[in-house]
């Protein structure tokens, strides 16, 4: 187990200071930022601490390629099919779809930075670009419902 940014460790640099501080702001809560942000969860005896961002990574490559498939075949079915031609539904699915990969790709982002490792293994920087691509994901979700 190493030193969690979710268990009280200290800030080891002025940047995770600063995350933490951020932490605080963002979410109203009182207290020194120098003493690490304190979120605590229990301990469970006898947990793996094993890492499941690559198994994320897998399956968000398969999301996408299914989406490509999918909706390529779909597209290319429609512009080949004499009887149909394309429309400004199929513009919006070609948004749709952009929107959808680029979903994905924030996920694969947060993975490579630190999301699905053990949360007693997740550091100040995992916290920060957990947040910040988070957010955007977040948003971005909400736009690909809308436009489905």
């Amino acid at each position: 187990m190493t030193n969690s940014a979710l268990t009280g460790t200290p800030p080891a640099n002025q940047n995770d200071l600063y995350i933490v501080k951020g932490i605080y702001d963002t979410f109203g809560i009182p207290g020194d930022p120098s003493e690490g942000f304190a979120f605590t969860p229990t301990l469970l005896p006898n947990r793996s601490h094993t890492n499941q961002g690559p198994g994320i990574i897998v399956g968000m490559a398969m999301a996408i390629t299914v989406i490509v498939t999918e909706t390529g075949g779909g597209l290319y079915a429609r512009y080949t099919h004499k009887a149909s031609r394309l429309g400004w539904d199929d513009a919006l699915i070609v948004v749709a779809v952009a929107a959808a990969i680029s979903w994905l790709i924030l996920v694969i982002g947060m993975v490579t930075r630190g999301l699905g490792q053990h949360i007693y293994n997740i550091t100040y920087d995992n916290l920060f670009w957990f947040f910040n691509l988070g957010t955007i994901d977040a948003t971005l979700f909400f736009v690909i419902v809308g436009i489905h």
